[in-house]
């Protein structure tokens, strides 16, 4: 074996063969150098990787800095190589015949001669440029995506107001409609009790001056009075009038107390009191409200069957989780909607706790999902329903609620054209992080 500095040929010599085949058929780049820094010797996958043509090509550069991209990095290794004797996994930057800067592992050791002076020393140099890059473009992957977490942790907050107010803006045509049904009546009552008090008040008018002629006991002046104020009493109907007059007053006030409690109902359904404020939740009275709201879009399709067990209250977001409610309520009234069926269907919620847990079970009789698109219903932007009839936020936005933010369980279960089951699971302790829940939001 021949290398190209004779002073370290006797050295290495011994084992001359096993020594060159490993050293010229390393798949990595093999270098030996003097202390001093000048090149010696080089194997084919070194002159391969900085892009030389030969070996005497590549030794013609003299000086081992010349393939380091920065002084700084040459000067560390030397310094470790003095201090240590050996380096493993060195990180450096080199530079290729043509310009182009590689990023690289190096391990080298001291080689020393029989009196034990350093003579070269020998690195095997491993190209990790592929290796970085990848590692780069997983880096900006992460960033973006750290950067899309963080834009949608801030958009959040509004997709689910906004979820909520299409919600809203969808009932709303029900919500009038129920409230003009009382309202519709007691209208009607008070313009009756406006006439009856008409002719009360002429009745009562009579009967005053009934009383003045029996005062002056004229008797022809009496009797004409009499016979005028029975005339009168049976052409207006007195009589009815004092029973009816009492059932428009209990009918009207059923109807002020009907308004009130939808009024009620949608005041608890938005939480416009507690915003996004963690608070003490009766699963039971939601679902009412929340009925309550959703009547219009259920009242001609389906029977309602309530199963509500005792449970107790939640420390959550109570409006996010009526906006879920609401989704999977108003999901199931449509589905069934959408059968065109001549018979009414069913809507069954059930309540229960295991505990840690309040469960809410919501199921319809109404077409199923099918079971090759079961998977998907959670996705954000996939529905279902006729173009225009949603856009499929409503479960996305249902499941972050549960899952991510209030750390419980939604899943679904369903067999098609028999029944589809929602369960909503929440603990009953708070699990919800500080920064899930925003300081500020912008209602826009």
């Amino acid at each position: 074996m021949k290398l190209a500095d004779p002073v370290i040929s006797d050295d290495l010599s011994r084992n001359g063969i096993a020594y060159r085949s490993f050293f010229e058929e390393s798949g990595d780049m093999i270098c030996i150098s003097s202390p001093e820094g000048k090149l010696l010797d080089v194997n084919k996958a070194g002159v391969a990787l900085f892009g030389y043509a030969s070996k005497e090509d590549f030794l013609a550069l003299g000086d081992l800095g010349r393939l380091y991209h920065s002084p700084r990095n040459l000067e560390n290794w030397r310094h470790l190589m003095e201090q240590q004797g050996c380096v493993k996994d060195f990180e450096s930057t080199l530079l290729k015949k043509n310009g182009e800067i590689i990023a690289a592992l190096e391990t080298s050791c001291v080689l020393r001669d029989g009196a034990g002076r350093a003579v070269a020393y020998a690195g095997i140099i491993r190209d990790v440029t592929r290796d970085v890059k990848s590692n780069m473009y997983v880096h900006r992957q992460y960033v973006d995506l750290v950067n899309s977490l963080r834009d949608v942790r801030r958009t959040q907050p509004k997709l689910i107001q906004q979820e909520k107010l299409a919600s809203i803006g969808q009932l709303a045509a029900g919500i009038a409609h129920e409230l003009n049904n009382p309202i519709g009546f007691i209208s009607s009552n008070f313009a009756t009790l406006k006439s009856y008090v008409g002719i009360i008040k002429r009745y009562i008018l009579f009967c005053e001056k009934l009383a003045a002629a029996a005062h002056k006991s004229g008797n022809d002046d009496l009797q004409r009075h009499v016979r005028a104020l029975l005339a009168f009493r049976k052409r207006q109907k007195v009589q009815y009038i004092y029973k009816d007059i009492e059932d428009l007053v209990s009918e009207s006030l059923d109807g002020t107390q009907r308004i009130t409690e939808i009024v009620k109902s949608l005041r608890n359904f938005s939480r416009i009191d507690t915003g996004t404020e963690i608070e003490l939740y009766d699963i039971n009275e939601a679902i009412e409200s929340t009925l309550t709201v959703a009547k219009n879009e259920i009242k001609y399709v389906a029977d309602v069957v309530k199963e509500l067990g005792e449970v107790p209250g939640i420390e959550c977001v109570g409006g996010e989780i009526n906006q879920v409610l609401l989704n999977i309520i108003v999901n199931a009234a449509q589905s069934i909607k959408s059968q065109n069926r001549s018979s009414r269907g069913t809507i069954r919620v059930r309540t229960w706790s295991d505990g840690e847990h309040v469960a809410c079970e919501i199921s319809d009789d109404g077409p199923g999902i099918r079971q090759e698109i079961i998977h998907r219903i959670f996705d954000p932007f996939f529905t279902t329903k006729e173009a225009g009839k949603g856009i499929g936020l409503g479960l996305s936005i249902s499941y972050d609620i549960v899952m991510h933010k209030h750390k419980g369980d939604l899943s679904v279960e369903s067999r098609p054209g028999e029944t589809t089951r929602f369960t909503v699971k929440l603990p009953i302790k708070s699990r919800i992080e500080v920064g899930d829940i925003p300081d500020d939001v912008d209602a826009e």
